[in-house]
């Protein structure tokens, strides 16, 4: 097994999802706003805002990563430890040149 090295944009968007899954008491679920039983009920909700500098801040990005993950992934962040070994995998077999790049990921 070849060990890859994360880009710089992967480690980025590693490290906003490590943010908004360490710290889970500052997010809400979709499934916390709503009794719906959706397939997006396990993401992170998104409320709307207008300002800009807020959509492109660490908070509202770190959301916007963690609910590009794939489902299985997102599924995992109950155990850190381990979440953060299957995360960091994620990013070394898929190097991410552009948050664009990850955002336009098929999951």
């Amino acid at each position: 097994m070849q060990n890859h090295i994360m880009t710089f944009f992967s480690y980025y968007i590693y490290s906003l999802i490590l943010f908004a899954s360490n710290n889970k008491e500052f997010f809400d679920l979709n499934a916390h706003i709503h009794q719906y039983n959706t397939r997006n009920k396990g993401n992170m909700h998104l409320t709307n805002i207008s300002l800009t500098k807020v959509k492109k801040g660490p908070y509202f990005s770190s959301i916007r990563m963690f609910n590009h993950l794939p489902n299985n992934i997102k599924s995992l962040d109950f155990n850190i430890k381990k979440h953060k070994k299957i995360l960091k995998n994620f990013f070394q077999e898929h190097p991410f040149y552009s948050i664009d790049e990850y955002l336009n990921h098929k999951k």
